[in-house]
């Protein structure tokens, strides 16, 4: 394991649940996992396994409504990245999960 600290973002509105467990156990071999968060708007019916996930795991939601806004969820992680990147500096990985399926990571040094 590498001496990184993680935290991951989950675009949970577009991101399979049931990768989770696979994406939570890849990343942990790659240093702590410190932050998890989950985005979305709970309400919405396609987050029912998403619910039952993170009764399981120490998963933090992030309810998000969206306003008539477009992607509204990929702006509120971006924004979150940031002001975690600026107050906790001993984190030093930022992985984003969005719905491009393209997974963004910062890596800081």
């Amino acid at each position: 394991m590498e001496n990184n600290n993680i935290a991951i973002f989950f675009d949970a509105e577009n991101v399979s649940a049931r990768y989770v467990s696979t994406i939570l156990a890849k990343t942990s071999s790659y240093g702590n996992i410190v932050i998890q968060r989950a985005y979305a708007d709970w309400s919405i019916p396609n987050t029912k396994q998403w619910k039952e996930i993170v009764a399981r795991q120490p998963i933090n939601v992030i309810q998000q409504f969206h306003n008539g806004e477009t992607q509204v969820i990929d702006k509120t992680i971006i924004m979150d990245a940031i002001q975690i990147a600026i107050e906790r500096p001993e984190i030093n990985v930022f992985l984003s999960l969005l719905p491009t399926k393209v997974m963004l990571i910062w890596h800081c040094v």
